[in-house]
């Protein structure tokens, strides 16, 4: 009986001291693992309570808005300092040629009705003048570009792309904004850059071309 209760104590005792040694050993770090755990949580709440305050105050269609305008703040400004000046340095003719080159690769906007490169929420009124209106421009460009050698004609299709091409653009943002464009401007899909960094080159180049057109050729 005696030796049945020593062999108990003894199992007894190597039990708890194996009880310990894995409290030693394996307690530490699955605490640490518990904290890390309960730390990314925290952390990761945190992230989305920043992103929910972030859309709350930059909807889609305000980052859509405010990339619009800044859209042209580059293009001004390099514009201005490489550009323009050149531009004003050249004969008129070969100016305009310059800027014909640019418009004349503006048969792209039909992408706005191509299904799969926009989405289906692109409102319908928008894409079809947008397409059309920037393949026309596009189509007297290349005209201008043709019949540089025939000066009366050339300058009738530097007016004509000039003229349809910028019209083209501001009837554009006009649809755009009445038809609730930048609610859904991810209906752009690969095309939203198109409005963003293309379109502002566009119009600054129009702006140019009017000016030297108005522009007497004496004070060249």
């Amino acid at each position: 009986m005696a030796d049945a209760s020593a062999f108990l104590t003894t199992l007894h005792n190597r039990y708890m001291q194996l009880i310990i040694t894995c409290i030693r050993r394996y307690g530490k770090p699955a605490a640490m693992a518990r904290t890390k755990y309960l730390q990314n949580r925290t952390s990761l709440g945190s992230k989305k309570v920043i992103r929910a305050r972030l859309e709350a105050t930059m909807s889609p269609a305000t980052v859509f808005q405010m990339q619009l305008v800044l859209g042209y703040v580059p293009w001004l400004l390099c514009f201005s300092a490489y550009g323009w000046p050149r531009l004003k340095a050249m004969d008129r003719a070969e100016a305009q040629r310059a800027i014909a080159a640019v418009h004349s690769f503006r048969f792209f906007g039909l992408v706005f009705i191509v299904p799969g490169v926009v989405g289906p929420n692109l409102p319908t009124g928008f894409a079809t003048f947008a397409a059309y209106g920037d393949f026309a421009t596009g189509l007297l460009a290349m005209l201008a570009l043709m019949t540089v050698r025939i000066r009366p004609v050339f300058w009738l299709f530097v007016v004509a792309f000039n003229l349809v091409g910028a019209v083209d653009i501001i009837v554009d943002y006009y649809h755009g904004n009445q038809l609730g464009l930048p609610a859904v401007a991810g209906a752009l899909g690969a095309t939203y850059a198109i409005p963003i960094i293309y379109v502002p080159l566009l119009m600054v180049t129009h702006a140019a071309a009017f000016h030297l057109l108005v522009r007497p050729p004496a004070a060249e």
